[in-house]
């Protein structure tokens, strides 16, 4: 029999776990529904997960009649509607959504079938290479059947309208808008659960960004470690290239030029600052403070080569900070340093990609100014 778990458990593990914006908005569908049949929302429900245990969540809220969502009318067409909510609890993970109000209204339908809608604060697909068609809701297809499953017993069809009312705020503080889903928050989730600080769940974000970028018709992706990297990039390309050729790679910068090379770019270009290029030249393709620390030996030795003095190199290796050595460089005149940085991540990344791409790398200071790049030193047939 699978397991029920319920929002919060560790389930073994150090952290907690929760629960993805697909898990609760097939809950709140669920209580919706029983809603309808019983006159009152339940106080939790038990729903099914892709792997086949199941979660009992929470409901915050619920009742008979509209919640006064935007294009919902509880009298035209139906001839009742009930609605609940779920607070969402991603466990440990710093989801943006952790907290949200996610709100489903289900309106028995005249036949069969499950129509999915987006309301208030749930985005809508308006670019390709998200897998779904534009003018869709953004609601992917895992949700889809989990909410479907989670009515099939309870209602022959019906219309579901999902809506999270702080979703506009929240999607301002993710990739949504780049990616093409305007109007708020995407309903995601491919296991239903929230790992604490998934690696898996930020990789696949990274994949359909470059998706995105693909069926968009780029060649070039430029990829970026954070947001000051990420807007010096957009400011020193401008109009030449479309919002959505830039993705932010965050830590995962290694995983995404070998994505992209196998999704078929020709060039990568990488922008972030010294601390994680410095990480990328040594070879460490994950830049996590936790996968490994800044290697002010790799540092103190291109300042050397670039004519920094025993004295400066010796202060470099010793400085403790990316920040720290960085300044110790340019105070020391040997700014040719960061062009030999930019130069081995470059090829370090070209080698880790292993196809046919060219990969440059630019490294930004502290100010978003922009200290050095490769020239396009990076290839993926050179060998390190």
């Amino acid at each position: 029999m699978p397991r029920k778990a319920r929002p919060g458990e560790t389930a073994g593990r150090k952290l907690r776990y929760g629960y993805s914006t697909g898990t609760c908005a097939a809950a709140a569908a669920r209580a919706a529904a029983i809603c309808l049949r019983d006159g009152a929302a339940p106080a939790e429900v038990e729903v099914t997960l892709p792997g086949g245990d199941s979660a009992v969540i929470p409901i915050r809220d619920g009742g008979l009649g509209s919640v006064g969502l935007p294009g919902v009318d509880a009298q035209a067409a139906f001839p009742a509607s009930a609605w609940a909510s779920v607070i969402k609890d991603a466990g440990d993970d710093p989801d943006v959504t952790h907290g949200a109000e996610i709100r489903a209204e289900v309106f028995p339908g005249q036949g069969p079938g499950i129509a999915i809608e987006a309301g208030e604060g749930v985005g809508t697909v308006t670019k390709p290479g998200l897998g779904i068609p534009v003018g869709e809701p953004a609601v992917t297809a895992v949700p889809r059947r989990m909410i479907t499953r989670a009515l099939e017993d309870l209602l022959p069809g019906a219309r579901v309208v999902v809506s999270v009312p702080e979703g506009l705020r929240l999607a301002e503080k993710t990739m949504n808008p780049r990616l093409g889903v305007v109007g708020g928050i995407s309903i995601l989730g491919t296991t239903g659960i929230v790992v604490p600080y998934s690696t898996g769940a930020y990789r696949a974000s990274v994949s359909r960004a470059l998706d995105v970028a693909r069926a968009s018709g780029c060649r070039k992706v430029v990829l970026t470690t954070g947001s000051r990297s990420d807007r010096a990039a957009q400011e020193e390309f401008g109009i030449d290239l479309p919002e959505e050729a830039f993705v932010v790679a965050g830590d995962f910068t290694g995983y995404a030029v070998k994505a992209a090379a196998r999704k078929g770019f020709d060039r990568v270009s990488v922008w972030g600052m010294i601390g994680k290029i410095s990480k990328l030249a040594a070879g460490i393709f994950q830049t996590h403070a936790y996968a490994g620390r800044v290697p002010f030996r790799l540092l103190a030795d291109v300042a050397s080569a670039a004519g920094a003095g025993l004295e400066t190199t010796r202060l470099i290796e010793e400085s403790g900070t990316a920040r720290l050595a960085s300044e110790l460089i340019a105070a020391a005149g040997a700014g040719d340093a960061f062009r030999r940085l930019a130069g081995q991540a470059a090829m370090r990344l070209a080698g880790h990609a292993g196809e046919a791409v060219e990969v440059e790398v630019v490294i930004v200071g502290f100010d978003g100014s922009i200290l050095a790049g490769s020239a396009g030193l990076g290839r993926s047939t050179v060998e390190l």
